[in-house]
């Protein structure tokens, strides 16, 4: 199953060192750009923040800001 994740859950997530459970409960994550940005955003956390910029290591799919498309 595929799911489209809204800010706070990743968010709330990564804070309480839970995001790893997500692959365990959903084939794809999908983050959409809109998303990023808010998880990129001045005031959000710097473990929040270092986490969504490495998509390597989160297991997330992100989509491109431009087409929509997942990447």
């Amino acid at each position: 199953m595929t799911v489209v994740s809204d800010t706070s859950p990743i968010n709330y997530l990564v804070l309480i060192d839970s995001v790893h459970i997500l692959p365990d409960l959903f084939e794809q994550i999908v983050v959409p750009q809109a998303v990023r940005d808010e998880l990129l955003a001045a005031g959000a956390p710097d473990k929040v923040k270092n986490w969504i910029t490495n998509p390597q290591a989160n297991d997330v799919a992100q989509t491109d800001a431009e087409s929509g498309e997942v990447m």
